[in-house]
C-alpha cells in the first residue's frame, strides 16, 4: 500500500514522523482511522474538510475501499507519501474583529442549519419536542451559566464536562461542543482564566468518558489544535454555515453551537 498525502495539518505531520507503523482503527465510508498508541491519524478521501487529525489523500471513495484496509492491518508510515503535500498550522489564536458581529454572524447560520444537534439549544422554540439527550444538555449548560454568574468556576467547569461522551455518532454532540467551548475561550482571548483553566483540568479527566476518536479531537483541541473552518473563521453567515456544515453529520454545527456559547455566555 503506497497512499499520496496532498493536504495535512503541522500537528499531523509531527506525529507522523515520530511514529515509524501506524495499525488501522476502524474504517468508514470515507475514513481509514490509524492508530498508534493512544493517538489517532485519519486518512480522508480528496476534498474532504481538514482538521488536524486528517491525512487528506488523493483517492476518491472508491479509491479509499480499493485500499482493502481492515482493523489490526498495520501500516507503515513510510507508506503514507507526504513529501508534496500542503501543510497547514491549525494552531487556533485570538479573534481581533468584534465579538458582537462574529456573534450575530454565527447564531445566523447556527439558525439556518438543518435540525440536527446542538443546534437546537438556541432556538426560539428549542422548548419544543425536547429529546432526553437535548434535556440534558441543556441542564448542563444551565448549570454552567447560573456557577459562573456565582464565580464559581470549578463547579461551572464541571457541569459542563458532563456533557462528555454526550449523544450519538462517530463523535456525540456533546464532545462537539465542548471543542466549540474551548475553541470560543481562545478566540476571547480567555485561554487563561480560572474558568478556562478549570474546564481544561475536567476536560482532559474525563477523556476516558468518551470513544477513541472524540478523545482524539479533544486531546487536539487542549493543544489549541482545530479544524480549518475554526482556524480560518469566516465573517459572515453564509460562509460560517457553508464551512462547517461540510463537518460530518453535525459535527460541525454542534462546534460552532460551542462557540456561539463561549461568546455570548461566558464572562469575559
Amino acid at each position: 500500500m503506497q497512499i499520496m498525502i496532498t493536504d495535512l495539518s503541522l500537528y499531523a505531520k509531527t506525529i507522523l514522523e515520530q511514529h515509524s507503523s501506524w495499525t488501522v482503527h476502524s474504517v468508514y465510508r470515507k475514513t481509514i482511522n490509524l492508530q498508534s498508541g493512544d493517538l489517532l491519524l485519519a486518512l480522508q478521501t480528496a476534498g474532504s474538510p481538514l482538521s488536524p487529525i486528517s491525512l487528506i489523500t488523493d483517492l476518491s471513495e472508491a479509491g479509499m475501499d480499493a485500499q482493502k484496509a481492515v482493523p489490526g492491518m498495520e501500516i507503515p508510515s513510510s507508506a503514507l507519501q507526504t513529501d508534496q503535500a500542503n501543510v497547514r498550522d491549525l494552531f487556533l489564536s485570538s479573534f481581533s474583529g468584534s465579538f458582537g458581529e462574529l456573534s450575530a454572524a454565527i447564531h445566523q447560520a447556527i439558525c439556518h442549519a438543518d435540525d440536527q444537534g446542538f443546534r437546537l439549544l438556541f432556538l426560539p422554540d428549542r422548548q419544543k419536542n425536547a429529546s432526553l439527550i437535548m434535556e440534558a444538555a441543556k441542564k448542563s449548560l444551565t448549570d454552567c451559566r447560573l456557577f459562573l454568574q456565582k464565580q464559581e468556576t470549578k463547579a461551572a467547569a464541571a457541569a459542563l464536562v458532563r456533557l462528555t461522551g454526550l449523544g450519538i455518532g462517530l463523535t456525540p454532540s456533546g464532545d462537539d461542543f465542548l471543542c466549540g467551548t474551548l475553541a470560543g475561550l481562545i478566540l476571547m482571548d480567555n485561554w487563561e482564566t480560572a474558568f478556562a483553566v478549570s474546564l481544561r483540568r475536567a476536560v482532559h479527566a474525563h477523556l476516558q468518558d468518551t470513544n477513541d476518536i472524540s478523545r482524539a479531537f479533544l486531546v487536539c483541541a487542549l493543544n489549541r489544535q482545530f479544524s480549518l473552518p475554526v482556524v480560518s473563521l469566516g465573517k459572515s453567515s453564509d460562509e460560517i454555515l457553508t464551512a462547517f456544515s461540510k463537518i460530518g453529520h453535525s459535527s460541525g454545527i454542534d462546534t460552532l453551537c460551542g462557540i456561539y456559547y463561549a461568546l455570548t455566555c461566558i464572562p469575559q
